[in-house]
């Protein structure tokens, strides 16, 4: 029997630079690391400037690890969203993560404006809107405030938050 002896790991196994230049492309119709390369292509992105690709753990989303972090900001004048071959893909820093918020027992009177104010010290806030329900056609809105914030990968398994 071959008996092996790994120490612990010291500290976080997380390289930050690499996953600050990292992204996520998520496609609902599937992806394919071609299909990646070729939306990248179109975004101004050149094959050489890909380190590393990864498909995801479905055929809907592929990572994407970039040499530079250029790459990043040329993705970023697309909004989000590149097309490809008729598919729309959705494009997702690695090193943020869009959460949604759900602001509970905020008075009826609060200004849900000042929200995104409060919530720019944790990231950034993509949207602030009230929650409703409908009654015989009627929106009405509660005292309920959702809150879209893109906030870093580490801050998401907070609870509560």
């Amino acid at each position: 029997m071959i008996e092996v002896k790994l120490h612990a790991i010291e500290g976080s196994a997380i390289v930050s630079d690499f996953l600050n230049r990292s992204v996520r492309l998520f496609c609902k119709d599937g992806l394919s690391s071609f299909e990646t390369v070729r939306a990248l292509i179109l975004a101004g992105i050149a094959p050489e400037d890909i380190l590393r690709i990864n498909k995801g753990q479905s055929n809907q989303s592929v990572e994407v690890m970039f040499r530079f972090c250029d790459c990043m900001r040329k993705l970023s004048d697309f909004g989000g969203d590149l097309e490809v071959g008729g598919k729309t893909v959705e494009v997702s820093s690695l090193g943020l993560k869009p959460v949604m918020l759900k602001i509970h027992w905020l008075p009826l009177y609060f200004n849900t404006g000042t929200l995104s104010e409060i919530f720019t010290k944790f990231g950034k806030v993509l949207g602030v809107t009230d929650e409703h329900f409908d009654y015989d056609g009627v929106e009405i809105a509660t005292g309920v405030r959702r809150v879209f914030i893109e906030i870093e990968d580490k801050f998401s398994c907070v609870p509560h938050l």
